[in-house]
């Protein structure tokens, strides 16, 4: 089921956790965005805040609508909103 959902080898403990936010927040060199479901754990949105707050990051943790895979529509406009924002 899940080998549906993911494009890598889910059964690969270092696959799984080279692809996760919370816990590589610290090789972050460069501003990034993370965008989360509103409908995904709230704990691990908090999670993120705190870890880049703490290692002084450039990430900001932006809630949109929806789960994982809903609220991908919207977190791509946002994403896009925030570009267009950055360069005018």
């Amino acid at each position: 089921m899940i080998a549906e959902y993911v494009p890598f080898d889910h059964n690969d403990p270092q696959e799984r956790q080279m692809r996760v936010l919370v816990g590589n927040i610290r090789w972050m060199q460069r501003p990034h965005y993370a965008f989360v479901g509103t409908e995904d754990s709230p704990m691990k949105a908090m999670e993120a805040r705190e870890e880049a707050e703490l290692l002084k990051a450039p990430l900001q943790v932006i809630e949109v609508a929806g789960d994982h895979h809903s609220s991908l529509p919207t977190a791509i406009q946002r994403y896009l909103d925030v570009v267009q924002r950055e360069q005018d």
